[in-house]
């Protein structure tokens, strides 16, 4: 029986799309159109939802990343893979200023606090070093763990934007000893973060130069020994010229 300022139903709501694909900006959260109860078009869908048991997603709604209440339930954002630094999601509002929580009824029972601790650690919202890795990177990858290489050093080389290592922004690298990690020389290699503030092209720069310089030895050495051999065979012709023949000493006994 809700009827908002306008005397619009929900049904016109639903039938109107205001609160999908002919959402206008200028209706905000829809609070300038209270109506029965003093109520907006969205708190009169959430009475409906308690009171009927049937819970709906809110109609077109994405987060600030464009992710929809679809992603939210598939992605298990909201259970299993919920992470720390996703804190109330209020980072990540969306249509109509609403988060998850609030939009998408795989979030409406969701409590934080019985996936993370108060005083657990929340790596840094938004953070991504010089080469685009984030902090799930490096958790994955384990690049401050025993996939770690000691020519990262401290990671100050892979800085973000703002000036911020991993071991600030990563939960998984707060702890991380990197001075004193052990290495083990007969790992294979693994895949490693790019430095793009590198001249020498990152960390696989080093490699690299190794190479082209030994290269560069090899055919530098070839073409000197060519060079030597060939002097060595004008020095044993020019020898030979200076030699008197026989014919020649025959006839300078001859004379004599």
């Amino acid at each position: 029986d809700w009827l908002d300022s306008e005397e619009y139903s929900c049904e016109d709501y639903e039938s109107e799309g205001w609160c999908g694909s002919n959402y206008k900006a200028r209706y905000s959260d829809f609070s300038n159109y209270r109506g029965s109860d003093n109520l907006t078009a969205l708190d009169a869908l959430e009475n409906f939802e308690s009171s009927s048991g049937i819970c709906k997603n809110v109609i077109e709604w994405v987060d600030s990343d464009e992710y929809s209440c679809e992603d939210y339930e598939s992605e298990g954002w909201c259970g299993e893979n919920y992470k720390a630094r996703y804190g109330n999601f209020d980072d990540y509002a969306g249509t109509y200023n609403m988060t998850a929580l609030d939009a998408c009824c795989a979030c409406k029972d969701f409590t934080i606090s019985d996936h993370v601790d108060e005083d657990s650690c929340q790596d840094k919202v938004d953070w991504k070093d010089s080469a685009g890795e984030d902090c799930d990177d490096y958790t994955d990858k384990e690049y401050c763990g025993r996939n770690y290489e000691p020519k990262w050093k401290d990671f100050s080389d892979f800085r973000s934007d703002d000036g911020v290592s991993a071991l600030e922004a990563c939960c998984i690298c707060h702890d991380f000893d990197w001075e004193g990690y052990p290495v083990e020389s007969d790992e294979m290699p693994i895949p490693e973060p790019s430095s793009t503030s590198s001249g020498s092209g990152g960390l696989h720069g080093g490699s690299i130069a190794a190479i082209t310089l030994a290269v560069l030895c090899v055919v530098i050495g070839t073409a000197l020994f060519a060079v030597k051999r060939r002097q060595s065979l004008l020095f044993a012709d020019v020898e030979e010229l200076k030699k008197p023949s026989v014919e020649a000493i025959f006839n300078d006994d001859n004379i004599d």
